[in-house]
């Protein structure tokens, strides 16, 4: 009798948190929607959106190459909660500016190798959607970023908001 209520209780949880999963992803896609709506972004079969805000300088007859896992670059970022929180940056200036206290080690551009460093899964999708040289902007749904847990300042069910450059 105890396992066929456990069994009961589980499955009752698990429905409860699927239905709130499902109530926060259509919140969350209203929202995206009135955010990127006649900004020119650009839907990725992910569900990320990015919008390539400088592009690579190169001649236009040559295809720019697109960022692999095994590239090499460097990257400056700043991210926030679509609402604008300011989360995270690597650039000194900003943080100090919005009183974000962030390691000096962290404060850098560094030369990083795609497939060494740890991204949330849609700032990847995005930065391989680009090439060296594009500068972009980034709206990455909560299950693509923190999902449904706390990340430091970020709350749960957080869609995000990233401006990258990548040399």
């Amino acid at each position: 009798m105890r396992k066929i209520a456990i069994i009961i209780l589980s499955t009752l949880l698990l429905v409860s948190c699927s239905e709130n999963t499902k109530n926060n992803r259509d919140k969350e896609t209203s929202s995206i929607e009135a955010f990127v709506k006649d900004k020119e972004y650009t839907r990725h079969e992910s569900g990320v959106y990015y919008k390539v805000i400088k592009e690579a300088d190169q001649a236009e007859e040559i295809a720019k190459p697109l960022i692999t896992s095994t590239d090499t670059i460097k990257i400056w970022f700043s991210g926030e909660i679509l609402s604008g929180y300011l989360f995270t940056t690597n650039i000194a200036s900003l943080a100090e500016s919005n009183g974000i206290d962030i390691p000096k080690t962290d404060l850098v551009i560094k030369e990083i190798k795609l497939k060494d460093f740890t991204l949330v899964q849609g700032l990847e999708y995005a930065i391989k959607s680009a090439s060296k040289g594009d500068s972009l902007h980034v709206v990455i749904p909560f299950d693509l970023g923190y999902g449904s847990v706390q990340n430091g300042h970020v709350p749960p069910y957080s869609t995000l908001f990233y401006k990258i450059g990548i040399h």
